[in-house]
């Protein structure tokens, strides 16, 4: 499976049960293809360009993302979950809007730091 087909799949799943809050009423379902028109319009980062982010930067394999509204940030956030080599878990959370990296939290994230790239 390449990245993008597994994007798809991501971003289909996340779509069929999730609202998607400041783009529709909170009664709303989004599909696929309203997440892809609000990435069209620069309304939201796509997260294909997240996951080269942290593909860019960490050593591991990227098994599982969320995008759902996070009320202590009260905005859509990446949520996006990242084993390192060394088996331990990376969690990472990007506003969606924006793509800033907003928190990561995981054993020796350091560890898991591509040399000479740059830090979060």
């Amino acid at each position: 499976m390449t990245l993008r087909s597994l994007h798809l799949r991501i971003v289909l799943a996340a779509a069929l049960c999730m609202p998607l809050a400041g783009l529709a009423n909170d009664a709303m379902r989004v599909d696929g293809k309203t997440l892809r028109e609000a990435v069209r319009q620069k309304q939201l980062v796509s997260l294909l360009s997240i996951m080269e982010w942290i593909e860019k930067r960490y050593y591991g394999t990227i098994v599982e993302v969320e995008l759902e509204h996070e009320d202590e940030y009260d905005t859509l956030v990446y949520e996006v979950d990242l084993v390192t080599p060394a088996g331990a878990k990376l969690e990472f959370e990007f506003d969606a809007h924006t793509g800033k990296l907003l928190e990561l939290e995981g054993h020796d994230p350091e560890a898991a730091r591509k040399p000479n790239s740059p830090r979060p």
